[in-house]
């Protein structure tokens, strides 16, 4: 954004290129870098995306095109075929971190229609429902009123589910005319949509809440 808008010239994007191929490089190869690259949860996940936006910042489409071939693979495996989320750290709450696992999902697959793979397409069943859409209908509260997880010990803002929602029904034919429910655990006056579409800005600590409810 800095680049097209002129606030960068040409010095400093030639340095923020370099310092940006030294940081993929250690998410390559670091130890850190490393054990979160192979993680089974959302953190394995949160690696794939960093590794695309930086492969495409950098200009290597071919270690760009890889992250998002396998993170197919990695989507496979965070979801059941149901959709739900799998491999759920025990040590946050459940909900806060399955609408983590499909927000990213979702950030990730805006990454890949902007190079020609989109992730709202990809392994589908029978029926030709796509795993994402699944997820997205299982996950997000709204479609199937699903009950709270069982571990659920913190508050959470459930109006953060709105910008999922919204996602699912444009990206999903299984969901754009599904109706919607409140379900029961929800707090009272809890509404459809929110207030505002800032209201579903969560301020924790999960580093989105500048970014939550602004289309991205």
């Amino acid at each position: 954004l800095l680049e097209y808008a002129n606030f960068l010239n040409e010095k400093d994007q030639s340095e923020l290129r370099t310092w940006f191929s030294s940081c993929f490089e250690w998410l390559e190869n670091s130890e850190d870098g490393l054990k979160a690259a192979t993680a089974k949860d959302h953190m394995g996940l949160y690696s794939d995306i960093q590794a695309v936006a930086l492969a495409a910042y950098t200009d290597k489409a071919d270690k760009m095109v890889w992250y998002l071939e396998t993170s197919i693979w990695r989507m496979r495996s965070h979801f059941t075929p149901f959709g739900e989320v799998r491999n759920l750290p025990s040590h946050s709450g459940c909900e806060k971190m399955n609408f983590y696992s499909l927000y990213g999902w979702t950030v990730l697959a805006r990454l890949g229609q902007a190079f020609g793979r989109d992730l709202w397409k990809e392994s589908k069943d029978n029926s030709g429902e796509t795993l994402l859409c699944r997820a997205t209908q299982f996950v997000v509260p709204y479609f199937l009123a699903r009950d709270k997880c069982t571990r659920e010990s913190i508050s959470f803002n459930d109006q953060r589910w709105w910008g999922l929602t919204q996602k699912g029904k444009q990206h999903c034919s299984t969901l754009a005319q599904s109706p919607m429910v409140i379900p029961t655990w929800f707090p009272q006056g809890s509404q459809l949509p929110p207030k505002s579409r800032f209201a579903a800005i969560d301020t924790d600590q999960l580093g989105m809440a500048p970014f939550d409810g602004l289309g991205a």
